[in-house]
């Protein structure tokens, strides 16, 4: 692809290089080339080309100072003289006006150039959708080739939180929401590796200390940052735990037993349910079935758990589940409950075994 023309907004960066090594102010070294080559490519205007290894790499530069230098009347004939009718028209406008190119650099500068990304702090929304992703993985997952770490990529450089506009391959790529995962691991007690310590002023940390014991306050920031942005985290958070923690607004659409039943096998909710109970009796509190007495020790196991709960109350979607809200129900009640779900609910069933 063929670079496009130097802008008069680059012209005019490189034409304030030139005049300060003319001043001894800097020197034409390769490090001030490459400084350049990077302020010219965080330039908005050519966006398209910040990730060509050629587009205003040092060796244009020092072309385009040849230029200016063949421009130059003081420079008695000295320079490349294939230059543009746009780079004379800039070096004749600010030859002897410098104080007019500082305040046209200052201009570009403060409206035109975009950030380093490198320089752009992780914000507290970011890093809370990274450690929801943290809390979906396991340590063996936490790599930039994963699909869901992708996704997380994607997603955050979809989202208009920084105010500045961003074209950058490497701006919160999958490598670097792969190193935020590590900054995770090195807090995380229940990780034998130290992961990566460093990151921007500690703020992972804070983050991990306020919510690692705290699901019912991180679900609930979590929920907002999905409102707030329409965020769809289907691709990347697991069903469970957008059921229960999003709200159903920015979930896709589910049919109402789908949303039963995920409440039902919520692997981290349903835990807390089989420990309450196992303190009682497991007879099916629908048919008052004994599973002990017909299966001893093994009918432990065959109990299940059935969420009374409706999805809906006065058309407002219910995400919050306590363990009241689940029965102890013998393998049969439930397969009924579930093969007529929304026309008959336990207390129809439990009428119906009493009546016969």
């Amino acid at each position: 692809m063929k670079l496009p023309n130097w802008t008069e907004n680059e012209l005019i960066l490189t034409l304030d290089l030139y005049f300060k090594i003319k001043r001894g102010e800097q020197t034409q070294s390769s490090a001030i080339l490459n400084e350049m080559s990077k302020k010219l490519r965080n330039l908005i205007i050519n966006k398209d080309f910040v990730d060509d290894p050629v587009f205003r790499n040092k060796n244009g530069i020092s072309r385009k100072l040849g230029n200016f230098a063949a421009i130059d009347p003081n420079n008695q004939g000295k320079g490349l003289f294939s230059y543009s009718k746009l780079d004379k028209e800039i070096f004749m406008r600010y030859f002897e006006n410098q104080i007019e190119l500082i305040k046209a650099v200052n201009s570009i500068e403060n409206t035109n150039l975009s950030i380093s990304p490198a320089k752009l702090q992780w914000t507290e929304e970011e890093l809370i959708l990274v450690l929801a992703l943290y809390k979906e993985l396991t340590y063996g997952q936490m790599h930039g080739r994963n699909a869901k770490v992708i996704a997380m990529s994607n997603l955050l450089r979809s989202l208009p939180i920084h105010d500045i506009k961003l074209h950058y391959n490497n701006f919160r790529s999958a490598a670097s929401i792969s190193l935020r995962l590590s900054n995770y691991r090195s807090c995380d007690p229940k990780c034998n590796s130290n992961g990566l310590r460093s990151s921007g002023k500690g703020l992972f940390k804070e983050i991990f200390t306020k919510y690692s014991n705290n699901d019912e306050q991180f679900y609930s920031m979590l929920s907002c940052i999905v409102k707030k942005y329409k965020i769809d985290l289907s691709k990347i958070i697991s069903r469970d735990f957008v059921l229960n923690n999003i709200s159903l607004e920015q979930q896709p659409i589910m049919s109402n037993f789908q949303i039963h039943k995920n409440k039902e096998t919520s692997s981290t909710f349903l835990n807390k349910v089989k420990n309450y109970y196992s303190r009682k009796s497991i007879s099916c509190s629908i048919c008052n079935i004994d599973l002990n007495k017909i299966y001893g020790k093994l009918g432990e196991d065959a109990i299940e758990y059935h969420c009374i709960k409706k999805n809906f109350i006065n058309n407002s979607y219910n995400v919050e589940v306590s363990i009241g809200d689940y029965i102890q129900v013998c393998p049969s009640c439930h397969k009924i409950l579930d093969k007529f779900y929304g026309k008959l609910d336990y207390n129809d069933l439990k009428a119906i075994i009493k009546n016969e």
